[in-house]
């Protein structure tokens, strides 16, 4: 009987990527991504436009989220629609930064 094949290491990376990059897509697609995201994009614009996080602008996430978010903070829907994706994208690096 032959034995089964192993995947390689990058096979088994490129796969879990893969079907994150796919996951990921569908929620920025159908907005389950982020429940929360006007109130991020808020703070995000404040912070672009000069104010200080936590000393001006009130967060409970993590300065890289709002610092992400802040060049994608000025239109309404384009706004929204970049962040997701960026969002995505930062998911994807540190997904792949961490295997």
């Amino acid at each position: 009987m032959p034995r089964p094949r192993r995947l390689s290491v990058p096979a088994v990376f490129a796969l879990v990527l893969g079907t994150q990059a796919v996951v990921l897509a569908v929620w920025v697609a159908l907005r389950i991504v982020n429940a929360d995201e006007g109130i991020l994009l808020q703070a995000a614009r404040r912070v672009a436009e000069g104010e200080r996080l936590y000393r001006d602008v009130f967060s409970m996430q993590p300065p890289l989220t709002t610092y992400l978010f802040a060049p994608f903070a000025g239109g309404a829907w384009p706004g929204f629609f970049a962040a997701r994706i960026a969002e995505m994208l930062a998911t994807l690096a540190l997904t792949a930064a961490t295997m």
